[in-house]
């Protein structure tokens, strides 16, 4: 798992790298799968179309393998066990402080970039247990997107809860801008590019389900 990638602008939402091809290729797949006017689609078909239009850029089609699944897994296995050289030499440092554990450390760091970004989005977020539910929830459906059966039948249930409470289509992307961020943050060199576009594959995975429930 290769290539380093860093933030050109810490201020800015998310990783600010993005793979041109691949947008390029999303892009011109868009435009030429569109195969009739909007007035005369049906419910479902401008459903659909109106999904694809709400994807972030950084969607991704690409299949996701398990060896990628697992590898993206045993990372956040080594955030839950404080194995993370970046942790431990800011810990050293004294640069982190406040927190106990690194899986502390990245929700911190995840909620402090997300009411950045996004400050609406703390008044889904009454208490720090709600703060770890989500992060618990996430990563529980992350790491199943290959494996449970009834992955989709759950995410679908899980996104008209959030529907009726008011989320957004738009409001994911944030989230996940917000995580890739908060991972290069925690992780530093050992977030490689090809660990990023691992995560863009599995998130990719769960707005797949998420946003055309977000857009009925």
């Amino acid at each position: 798992m290769g290539n380093h990638i860093s933030l050109k602008n810490s201020s800015k939402v998310g990783i600010e790298i993005i793979n041109n091809k691949h947008c390029e290729k999303r892009r011109n797949s868009f435009v030429s799968n569109i195969e009739k006017p909007e007035c005369l689609m049906n419910c479902d078909e401008k459903i659909e179309l109106i999904s694809r239009i709400m994807m972030p850029l950084w969607y991704n089609t690409d299949p996701l393998t398990r060896e990628e699944l697992l590898y993206a897994k045993s990372i956040w296995i080594d955030i839950i066990n404080n194995n993370v050289n970046n942790y431990k030499v800011q810990m050293k440092s004294g640069k982190i402080r406040g927190v106990s554990s690194c899986h502390e450390w990245f929700k911190k760091l995840y909620f402090e970039r997300l009411y950045e970004v996004h400050s609406d989005s703390k008044y889904f977020f009454t208490n720090p247990d709600s703060e770890n539910r989500f992060i618990d929830v996430f990563f529980k459906f992350a790491f199943t997107v290959l494996d449970d059966n009834n992955f989709k039948d759950k995410l679908f249930d899980l996104a008209e809860t959030h529907c009726r409470r008011g989320i957004k289509a738009c409001e994911y992307h944030i989230i996940g801008q917000a995580m890739f961020t908060t991972l290069q943050k925690v992780l530093g060199s050992k977030y490689t590019f090809d660990l990023y576009t691992i995560w863009t594959k599995i998130f990719s995975i769960m707005l797949s389900v998420i946003i055309p429930v977000s857009v009925k």
